[in-house]
């Protein structure tokens, strides 16, 4: 089977949603298994496309060991995927809480709690929190996972009768309202874990969509000890408190949630949120609990026993819309087991003095008409003339998808259709009511903006519009296209401030982007006795990575420290007497790799095929070779990296030919050798050996060392002083 990017290999299909498709994929570049999630077709919606760049983003940010990580992101064929942890032997939660004990079940939820509140503290909000997301290991451990792409697992449990964004079932009150999650509505899902590790279900009974959704507006969910009395009360408590409908009346975050939960398994309650008692006689006609316009409500009037109706404003109207199903639903003071509400052939009780009915209406001008029921006898009746109108705006961007620009400020315009009337248009914290064009003025990071745009109409339906604006200095913008490194940057590399220069912040490194060779990316390795194919660019280490790199990677990791060099030199020398291994572990850490041999090899010579890295003449050779009778430097040993600007190599790196010999990531080995019509794609040589290929010349010894072709295998464990390496990056 071919391998997806070139590079992993897909094993088996471990699971399928609305969007993607999860396999069992080997990492062939890495050497591990990786779960690789890929969009199954190539998305023509911005939206969709959106999420799940955005999910990948904000996984990589998270650094947690509750927390699946994600390892890569790319596109092949026009599918995006992500690469992440596989974690092998892994169960979902819910059958996970099979045969555990109430204790150990609980501690599963609250090791997810704890990984949630990572995530809040980097201001991100899973909003699909469930069980089929939260995995448990081998060992025992929880792991939360997929923040993004949200998949309906649910559908075989409930008769699906509305659309509703996210899993039903776990879905809180501000999210059935249409209103924007926060991690409240997180603590919200954690709640019903707990609730389901206690009391083996959720507290919820209904046989559709709809009537779920009423339950969880309206229902307050029974003590779970009815369940399981064995559950101590003051972990029945932090579930209660994490189930408030009111998100105001929950923990904050889950790192809230998770110390409340281990001060509940330790004994101690805690501090229970005064409840705020509310009083309100009003039916609400909604649509996801946005109304705008005339409300209709039917107050009680205490004293005579008896209910009346009337109307808050005289408009002939209720303009109803926006997202979610549309609900008839309200609160009844005071009111006693008995009453019901019915809307058609709909009815539903008065539970706690809240009630919520679904109703089905097509778009258009339709006559309500509203009982209320108590113990089957009609107490009041009122009819109400409403418009339903779900059509979102007409939103229109001016701005294309992927505009470059290097100014800091960004105008963006569009319009609304007028005919629609005043509409609400936001961008960002900003937020107008206009009625055709209109004009907002942004502020841009370096590299990556995303822009979204959304506009609402009266009746609360949105448009949403969504661009990737990329703003780079002035240097990328003056290159040719098949000069520059391709956007999206991938995770972790930005711009430079230099020509040509790409940073990588998390090991300091500057890289340089080197473009696939021409003619269909083919590459005559050792001067032309092996043929390659590139089918894309990659970045190099502009230089050979330092002394004060390799000792920060040291003092982070605790891996051992390479000796001291036999002269005298600073933290911007290159780091010697460095194994493969330790080149590979410093490269792991840092997120990058080693370059291959056919990398290291084009980046030197280029596609003229020139026999030193900086040119076929070998006058003396311009680098940190050793000293003889023609040639000196004033350096003993190394010179700090890129000092010596006469040994500059074809793509800009520095030191190619000399200072240090450098590791690269092949084996010695026989390369395979098909007709020269079809060279392998995969240029990185053989796939297994005893030794590993080292490049490039040194201090100690003479500039012919440094010819581009020349190559020394050595046992990949094996510390020299004058080996050391630089870094390289995939484009995706």
């Amino acid at each position: 089977m071919p391998a997806v990017d070139g590079r992993y290999e897909l094993l088996r299909r471990l699971g399928e949603g609305a969007y993607g498709e999860v396999h069992l994929a080997y990492d062939r570049r890495a050497g591990r298994q990786v779960a690789l999630k890929i969009l199954k077709d190539r998305p023509d919606s911005t939206r969709v496309l959106a999420r799940f760049r955005r999910e990948g983003e904000l996984t990589a940010r998270l650094d947690h060991p509750g927390i699946v990580r994600v390892h890569s992101a790319g596109e092949a064929g026009g599918r995006p995927y992500l690469a992440y942890e596989y974690v092998e032997g892994a169960v979902e939660l819910g059958d996970a809480f099979l045969g555990l004990a109430l204790e150990d079940r609980v501690r599963l939820v609250l090791e997810a709690a704890r990984a949630l509140g990572h995530a809040h503290a980097h201001g991100i909000v899973h909003r699909d929190v469930k069980p089929a997301n939260v995995l448990v290991d081998r060992a025992g451990r929880a792991r939360v996972a997929d923040f993004g792409l949200a998949v309906a697992g649910d559908s075989e449990r409930l008769t699906r009768t509305g659309a509703v964004v996210g899993t039903p079932l776990y879905l809180s009150p501000e999210q059935v309202r249409g209103e924007e999650p926060t991690p409240r509505s997180d603590v919200w899902a954690l709640g019903l874990l707990l609730y389901e590790a206690i009391a083996g279900r959720l507290p919820w009974d209904a046989t559709n969509v709809q009537a779920l959704l009423g339950q969880i507006l309206t229902r307050r969910p029974a003590p779970p000890r009815r369940h399981e009395p064995r559950c101590p009360r003051a972990v029945e408590a932090v579930c209660l408190k994490a189930v408030e409908k009111d998100p105001e009346e929950r923990f904050a975050d889950g790192a809230a949630f998770a110390r409340a939960l281990e001060e509940a398994l330790q004994g101690r309650a805690p501090q229970r949120a005064a409840r705020r008692a509310r009083f309100r006689a009003a039916f609400l006609l909604l649509f996801g609990a946005l109304s705008l316009g005339a409300l209709a409500w039917a107050v009680l009037d205490a004293r005579q026993r008896s209910w009346t109706v009337r109307w808050e404003d005289e408009a002939p109207e209720v303009l109803l819309g926006g997202p979610g199903p549309l609900l008839l639903r309200g609160e009844v003071p005071g009111a006693s087991p008995g009453f019901s509400v019915r809307v058609r052939s709909q009815q539903a009780a008065v539970l706690d003095g809240r009630f919520a009915l679904p109703l089905d209406l097509p778009d258009g001008a339709h006559e309500v008409e509203v009982l209320l029921l108590r113990r089957g006898v009609e107490v009041a009746r009122f009819r109400r003339r409403v418009r339903v109108d779900r059509t979102p705006p007409a939103l229109r961007l001016d701005l294309p998808d992927g505009f470059l620009t290097e100014d800091a400020r960004l105008v963006v315009a569009g319009s609304v259709d007028p005919r629609e009337g005043p509409t609400e248009v936001r961008l960002g914290g900003e937020r107008r009511t206009i009625s055709g064009r209109f004009r907002f003025a942004l502020e841009l990071a370096s590299g990556r903006n995303e822009v979204e745009v959304v506009a609402r109409d009266r009746a609360g339906n949105e448009a949403r519009e969504h661009r990737t604006v990329w703003r780079a200095p002035a240097w990328y913008l003056h290159r040719s296209p098949a000069e520059r490194a391709p956007l999206p940057l991938p995770p972790g590399v930005e711009f430079g401030d230099e020509a040509g220069e790409y940073l990588h912040p998390r090991d300091g490194s500057v890289l340089v982007w080197v473009a696939p060779p021409p003619h269909e990316g083919l590459f005559g390795l050792g001067g032309g006795k092996r043929f390659v194919r590139f089918t894309e660019g990659y970045f190099l280490g502009k230089y050979e990575v330092t002394r004060a790199q390799f000792a920060r990677f040291c003092r982070e990791t605790g891996h051992r420290r390479p000796p001291l060099p036999p002269a005298p030199t600073g933290p911007e020398h290159p780091v010697g007497a460095v194994s493969w291994f330790d080149a590979e572990a410093y490269c792991r850490w840092a997120g990058l790799r080693l370059p291959s041999e056919a990398e290291w090899e084009f980046a030197a010579c280029g596609p003229d095929g020139r026999k030193y890295p900086w040119g076929d003449g070998l006058a003396g050779g311009p680098g940190n070779f050793r000293d003889d009778e023609e040639r000196s430097d004033p350096y003993p040993s190394t010179a700090p990296v890129g000092a010596l600007a006469g040994d500059t190599a074809y793509c800009g790196a520095r030191d190619m030919g000399g200072n240090v010999f450098e590791w690269v990531f092949d084996w010695d080995g026989v390369f395979a050798t098909p007709p020269p019509s079809k060279p392998p794609l995969d240029h990185r040589g053989p796939a297994r050996g005893v030794r590993r290929i080292v490049k490039g010349g040194g201090y100690d010894h003479p500039p012919r060392y440094a010819r581009c072709t020349s190559r020394y295998p050595d046992d990949p464990d094996r510390r020299l002083a004058h080996t050391g390496f630089r870094v390289a990056r995939s484009a995706r």
